[in-house]
């Protein structure tokens, strides 16, 4: 993003800072989940996770330009939210198959209506009030979908968290070198490393969480 593209544009640039802090974020999100779930429940859970997501959703809004609070306080409500909708969603009974099935459908729609829409999945144009809410959706369904992929990863092909999370980074980091090599494929690039800090993230969150159970050692 260069020149006025900078200042209209609603979310920040690409840069080593950019995916350390999702991968944060991510890692938050699916802490704080988990301990409001485990301390007073899932409804609760639910009410903070939404609420936090709708406050900073309507402030990231009203912002004219990009503006880092608001940005990253809103993803990691977002982070929050995703993570309990993920869980509740398992907690129903969907399988775990299903829910990567279910939450792939649901990446892709966003991106067709995205596209259908705006005729662009660059976020490097995210300078429009539609612009940003298609964002925002995608960004949720990259949340619920990493989700399921690291759950598909840890429980049906026995992975664990720990190996989920360093195999999925491997494949993050190549990406992110294809992202370099090829600057053509940018916006696919984007969103597959994107889609992967989040279970990257929630499987390194509980794997630490974890206490020495099964062979993995946690410090919670």
């Amino acid at each position: 993003m260069q020149g006025q593209s900078n200042v209209l544009n609603k979310v920040p640039e690409i840069t080593v800072t950019f995916w350390l802090a999702k991968l944060i974020t991510t890692g938050l999100g699916e802490s704080w989940s988990d301990f409001f779930d485990h301390t007073w429940g899932p409804l609760v859970d639910l009410i903070i996770g939404l609420s936090l997501f709708d406050l900073f959703l309507f402030l990231q809004l009203r912002q004219k330009r990009y503006r880092p609070i608001n940005y990253w306080l809103t993803l990691v409500g977002l982070a929050v939210f995703g993570t309990f909708v993920a869980d509740a969603s398992h907690g129903l009974g969907l399988s775990y198959r299903l829910e990567l099935v279910l939450y792939g459908g649901l990446m892709v729609l966003a991106f067709y209506l995205w596209f259908k829409k705006e005729h662009s999945l660059s976020i490097h144009e995210i300078t429009s009030r539609s612009k940003e809410l298609f964002y925002w959706i995608t960004v949720f369904c990259s949340f619920v979908l990493g989700t399921a992929v690291g759950d598909f990863m840890a429980h049906i092909l026995k992975l664990g968290t720990l190996w989920s999370g360093v195999l999925l980074s491997g494949l993050f980091v190549i990406i992110l070198g294809l992202r370099l090599r090829l600057p053509q494929a940018e916006v696919l690039t984007f969103w597959l490393a994107y889609i992967l800090t989040r279970p990257i993230g929630a499987s390194f969150a509980n794997y630490f969480a974890y206490t020495w159970h099964a062979g993995q050692l946690g410090v919670g």
